[in-house]
């Protein structure tokens, strides 16, 4: 398998685990992000929008969680083909491949580890309320790349 397939949407988890098997000589961390609308977040808005992908996966559902892996502060994303990025230069290129409406410019991303039972299950799973804590948020303002770590 070439370092850089294309993996269909949806198999973000096995694409991160090919590649963890693939690479046994670094100690990835498998993270999970979710995409909402930054506009929303930043007004404080109940019930934040989801902001999603722009490609369904084979199911016709449209996704707003991936899975990527950390290693030594930088990014491997399998599935898009980016290795080796600094987190805010990752999440410019993620945009690229997100629905925004018109006026939509901000998303929000949330990021946690990806628990383990998802991983043995190839699911991209964010969790809300769990023991698992949020590492880190991020706004991205597709307008001009700009990325800010978000504290709401």
């Amino acid at each position: 398998m070439s370092q850089h397939h294309r993996y269909p949407m949806g198999y973000c988890v096995k694409a991160a685990n090919d590649y963890n098997e693939l690479n046994p000589n670094k100690e990835f961390m498998f993270c999970v992000l979710r995409m909402l609308d930054g506009a929303s977040a930043l007004t404080g808005s109940m019930g934040i929008p989801a902001v999603r992908f722009r490609e369904p996966d084979q199911n016709g559902n449209m996704l707003n969680s991936h899975c990527f892996l950390n290693y030594d502060g930088r990014v491997w994303d399998p599935m898009f083909g980016l290795f080796d990025y600094g987190i805010d230069t990752y999440l410019t290129k993620i945009c690229n491949h997100v629905e925004l409406g018109p006026k939509q410019h901000l998303v929000l991303f949330d990021i946690q580890e990806l628990g383990e039972e998802h991983r043995k299950n190839n699911r991209s799973q964010f969790i809300e309320s769990s023991p698992l804590i949020l590492l880190a948020s991020f706004l991205v303002n597709t307008t001009n790349n700009t990325v800010t770590h978000y504290v709401g």
